[in-house]
This record gives C-alpha cells, structure tokens and sequence, in this order.
C-alpha cells in the first residue's frame, strides 16, 4: 500500500483553452498558487427511479447532470492578471514604457473559450493528474484589513472533467512566481479622498453566469456558460468620527472607491509592482450607526456598484503595473 497523497505535494496549473469545454492541442500551463482548500471537482447527479415491482427493494439508479464545480481562496498578488482578464473580459494590450507594463482590465465580453485547470498528485505511488475543462469566472470577493495579506476568491465553474492521466497536460508549466501584497502598505480613497478611518472593506463582484445550460445529446455535461450582468456590493466598516459616510447614503451622492496596493515603490519595475481596484460609481446604503456597548462605535456602510456615466465606462476597473514579459505575453 502506497502512502496517502498529501495537499502540500500537489501541483495546480491553469491555462487558456483554444475552444469552450476542450485541452488545446498544446497545452501552455502556469503554476496556480492557492491557499486553504480548492474546489475543482465533479458531481454526477444520481437519479433514482420510480419504478414499482413486485418487493420493495429500490431499483438501480442512474446518471444525470454533470456538474463541474470550481473555485479557490488567495492572497492578492500581481501574478493573477491572467484571471482577472477573464474575471473581466475587457483588455487592451500596451506597450511597455520604460519597461513597465501598465495593464487594464474592464467590464466587456468574457473570453468565450475559457479556461482549463489540473491538479496533479505526484506524491501517489502511480502520479494522477485530473484536468477539468469550460470554466469561466464566475465571481471575485476581495477583503481588505490595515495590514497582513489581502483575502481574496475566484468561484470558476466549468463543463466538465477529464480522464485522470499518469501525465500532467503540461510537465513545464510557467511560474510567474508569488508576490502578494500586505495591506499596511495599500491605502483607500472615497471619492477621491484618502480616507483613515476604515477599519476593513470588502466587496463581491458577480458575472451573474448562467450554470443551467444542458443539451439533449451532451452527455450530461453543461454546452455554454454565458455570462448575465454584473452584481456588484460590498460594505465599509469605519470608526464613528463623522457623518461623512451617513450624509453621503442619506443625500444618495454617487462617489468612487479606490484600493491601491504596492509593493516597494509601485512604480512597476521590478519588485516594485502595483495592482489598483477602482469602483468608479458606488452608492451607499443608510445605515445609522448603533450603540452596542460603551467602547467606540463603530459604523457600517452597504453600497452597491454600477455604471451611470463614469468616463470608464466599467462598474470596476482593475489596473496592475510591471515588468514581466511572460506575463504580458500570456495577456496578449
């Protein structure tokens, strides 16, 4: 008997498919770095029957919708862009200045192909590597504290899952490496104003997919996962100094929100990379500030995202700044 395969000796890689629900012909693979728990997996609805005979016992059941599930928590870095593209949809490559690649992600189309993923066990007696194929992001939830790394999640269902192999899709995925960014380091600004007395803020970006699509003859597996509008809302927790909030959720003001996060300078060379958060238009829920105990209070704010008529013409913009060219080789 072999020993038990072990979550710190697995390998996770992802990639671009070339079509919805396939493995490109060669496929090109990058390290995935995760923590905590992931969620790629399959489950196969099981129908029971109906059917009456002449005892009680249950007759056999069988196979029905495949439902491919996806999905993982990480720390914010600069090296997920890939995702974020098709978090958003919407990318515009640039040349480099000065060697700095400034790159900027909007609400548009999701890329139709997808992705695909694989998580291998090479620690198995006999390694397996098990792909899944048709995923698109879903959702983003993002939470960010005065200081320590910025949690965040990807939800990226799929269509399907493939046959477990003895080799990995690709034996020499890129590793572009891990940088997260420590929010002691990153600042808020609401409405274009540093704010200092938020104490965490958090937000959920939903693609609104559409899960549901299966076909007579697709063998269970989902055809298409097309993307509905986009659901945006989050809330500010802040120390009750004011009523800046409060008078801005009471007067309905439209204001943005910008997460910025750096390491060294920010200046996008290298070890000195940036990735900013922008919600262009949120409004704020009133929310009255409650007395709970005689310690300070403490206030919430709800707010919801959209677009009216920003220049961006996104409900969230995300703009990440360096150097690599394999990076921005694999945006292209």
């Amino acid at each position: 008997m072999g020993d038990q395969a072990q979550g710190s000796n697995s390998r996770m890689i992802y990639g671009v498919s070339s079509a919805f629900a396939a493995l490109p012909g060669t496929p090109e693979g990058i390290v995935l770095y995760r923590k905590g728990g992931e969620s790629f997996a399959t489950d196969v609805e099981q129908l029971k029957s109906d059917v009456m005979r002449s005892n009680r016992n249950p007759l056999e059941s069988t196979d029905g919708t495949i439902k491919q599930a996806g999905g993982f928590s990480f720390d914010l870095a600069w090296q997920y862009a890939l995702l974020f593209k098709h978090l958003l949809g919407s990318y515009t490559p640039a040349a480099a200045v000065t060697g700095v690649y400034t790159e900027v992600f909007k609400v548009g189309a999701l890329p139709a192909a997808g992705l695909w993923f694989e998580k291998g066990f090479p620690d198995l007696a006999s390694p397996k590597y098990i792909g899944s194929v048709g995923h698109k992001v879903n959702k983003f939830s993002y939470e960010m504290k005065p200081t320590g790394f910025i949690g965040c999640s990807f939800d990226i269902p799929g269509a399907k899952e493939l046959a477990a192999t003895t080799t990995s899709a690709d034996t020499t995925p890129v590793d572009l490496g891990f940088d997260p960014f420590n929010a002691k380091l990153g600042t808020l600004s609401i409405g274009g104003v540093a704010a200092a007395n938020i104490s965490s803020a958090k937000f959920d970006f939903d693609n609104g997919l559409d899960t549901g699509n299966y076909c007579i003859g697709g063998a269970g597996a989902i055809r298409s996962l097309p993307s509905g509008a986009v659901g945006l809302s989050g809330s500010l927790t802040y120390l009750f100094e004011d009523l800046t909030l409060y008078d801005q959720a009471t007067s309905g003001a439209i204001v943005a929100l910008l997460f910025e996060h750096v390491l060294g300078t920010g200046a996008g060379t290298a070890g000195n990379e940036s990735l900013s958060i922008k919600l262009p238009e949120i409004r704020m829920q009133r929310k009255t500030p409650t007395i709970k105990d005689p310690k300070g209070i403490i206030g919430e704010a709800p707010f919801n995202g959209f677009y009216k008529s920003d220049s961006d013409a996104s409900a969230m913009v995300i703009t990440i700044k360096h150097s690599s060219t394999v990076l921005h080789g694999l945006l292209a």
